[in-house]
């Protein structure tokens, strides 16, 4: 953002290194922006740095006269049809194959959609045609779908104050006197009470069950989906730190599930040395492929300072052209410059943002203090379910969804 900030700055009337850097250093953001940083920026700007020296369009402001200006018109011409902090995915038209037009999506969904595919928007069944010039054509069906297109700007993972009622509401749940909500759910919270427990609020609830995939690990922190991606695979490295195995991993917003080989010990190797704090971040990042978390990251970075040029209104890149473009730039500060503060953000952003690494520590800490209660279940509780559907979404079948759950239902029938 400070980048694009002096690139805006440099097509006007340009700036001063020394009074821009004092007027900056107000901010809240930038009140500790270093001498060093600034420096880096500027020569960044200037020259490309280490990596991008060699290529003129990287050398974006020219100091004249004391003052950085953007000389260059095209960079200059570039700079204002990008300029924005806001990323998000390339969205797409959808329209009939006659071309009447329905509306838009996410490329990122559209991508994953095959000839034949049946999808619901805006009231009716649309079953996929093609993609062509970044336009889905599709046509009116009466096949029926659950998949409905949502934008992924639209995921909201559970805060820390939400998780904390959340955890009261069910634990308030056995009251006689309950909101018409809890009420609703009374079957569900019955059928966990009766095939597993409720968990209260001083006590975290594990389970384990053994199926024909394998031994299922659950554990219900209650605290987010980001919070659980974070803990899912630290708890999994400390795991197969103390007996190796290949685990699968599946969170939403209210637990995870780790799943192992058959017969894995979890009961036996867990211990308190699960809720440490010490070497926190080197844990997570030996237990996540943090190079491709960050890959991803880069690529909204990229856009706002300006590396990547989104194309010219006639002509816009692809989502797929925009994501090669910054992978390449991020593979070069990879290998030729790692101390590249672009990619040192990026990195933060994914411990900060996507695996929220403060309140995880947060959340160690607080279920260190908690009535540990393990249950070992026939088959997945209600509670775990979600977790279990989770999972066989992202698998690669021919049967649906839907098929595939009717299918474990009538497996389970009979079943306590």
């Amino acid at each position: 953002m400070l980048i694009q900030h002096l690139v805006t700055l440099a097509c006007g009337d340009g700036f001063t290194p020394a009074d821009t850097l004092s007027a900056i250093r107000k901010t809240v953001s930038y009140e500790r922006l270093t001498d060093a940083e600034f420096t880096w920026i500027l020569d960044f700007l200037e020259k490309g740095g280490k990596s991008l020296s060699a290529y003129p369009r990287y050398r974006k402001i020219t100091l004249e006269d004391d003052r950085y200006r953007v000389i260059d018109p095209q960079i200059s011409r570039m700079h204002r049809m990008g300029i924005g902090t806001i990323t998000s995915n390339q969205s797409v038209q959808i329209q009939y194959t006659n071309r009447r037009k329905i509306g838009t999506i996410e490329e990122s969904f559209a991508s994953k959609l095959q000839k034949g595919d049946v999808f619901f928007f805006a009231g009716r069944q649309l079953e996929f045609f093609q993609m062509k010039d970044m336009v889905v054509y599709v046509k009116g069906t009466s096949k029926k779908s659950t998949v409905t297109p949502t934008w992924g700007g639209g995921n909201l993972a559970i805060s820390d104050t939400l998780s904390t009622h959340l955890r009261r509401e069910i634990e308030q749940s056995q009251d006689a006197n309950t909101n018409l909500e809890l009420t609703c759910l009374k079957p569900i919270l019955s059928a966990q009470q009766r095939i597993s427990h409720l968990p209260a609020v001083n006590e975290l609830l594990i389970e384990t069950c053994k199926t024909r995939e394998g031994q299922h690990l659950y554990v219900y922190p209650f605290e987010g989906r980001f919070v659980h991606e974070g803990l899912g695979f630290l708890w999994g490295y400390r795991f197969a730190r103390q007996k190796q195995a290949t685990f699968t991993i599946s969170v939403n917003d209210y637990g995870f599930e780790i799943l192992a080989p058959k017969d894995y010990p979890f009961q036996e190797l867990f211990s308190d040395d699960f809720f440490s704090l010490e070497n926190l971040e080197a844990d997570i990042r030996a237990s996540l492929n943090l190079s491709e978390l960050t890959a991803r990251k880069f690529r909204g970075i990229a856009q706002i300072a300006g590396l990547v040029f989104k194309g010219y209104p006639s002509a816009k890149k692809t989502a797929g052209q925009l994501q090669v473009s910054s992978s390449l730039i991020y593979e070069v500060f990879s290998k030729y410059e790692p101390d590249n503060l672009l990619l040192k953000q990026a990195e933060q952003e994914v411990l900060t943002d996507q695996l929220e690494v403060h309140r995880l520590a947060k959340t160690l800490d607080r279920v260190r203090s908690l009535s540990l209660v393990w249950q070992t279940t026939k088959r997945p509780s209600p509670f775990a379910f979600p977790l279990l559907v989770e999972r066989l979404n992202s698998r690669l079948s021919n049967e649906s969804l839907l098929e595939r759950i009717e299918r474990m239902k009538q497996q389970w029938d009979g079943k306590a």
